[in-house]
């Protein structure tokens, strides 16, 4: 199967496959976030963005490569967001369920939250 220069391939295999591995990796860190009590510190919430920008640039680099060396823009946007959007599907429906199950997570992250506000008067 080889492609002609110019033709593009179909990119939602690749977005329903890199979505899951980026909602997954966006569950375990959460979990590893909600068990090590670090769910309002934000100086290590950052490390989703390393993670979602991660996998939708390999995401991208792996349409890049199968296609010849070649992508449109707007492929690599149609990819990355649509590998966004399983993803954020993905993670939100487990951490919904996780919710349910463990309530007093949410008041774990309200009493993180109410702590920071009260140790600094100027967030608002």
């Amino acid at each position: 199967d080889t492609l002609e220069p110019g033709a593009d391939l179909p990119y939602r295999d690749l977005a329903v496959r890199y979505g899951l591995i980026m909602g997954v990796s966006m569950i375990v860190f959460q979990l590893a976030m909600i068990l090590s009590g670090n769910t309002g510190n934000s100086s290590v919430s950052w490390l989703a963005y390393v993670i979602t920008i991660g996998v939708a640039a390999v995401a991208m680099n792996t349409y890049k490569n199968d296609n010849g060396g070649f992508m449109q823009f707007s492929k690599g946007l149609g990819l990355g967001t649509l590998s966004s959007l399983i993803s954020s599907t993905v993670s939100t429906v487990f951490m919904l369920v996780y919710y349910m199950m463990d309530p007093s997570v949410v008041q774990d992250v309200l009493a993180q939250v109410r702590e920071q506000l009260e140790a600094d008067p100027r967030m608002s």
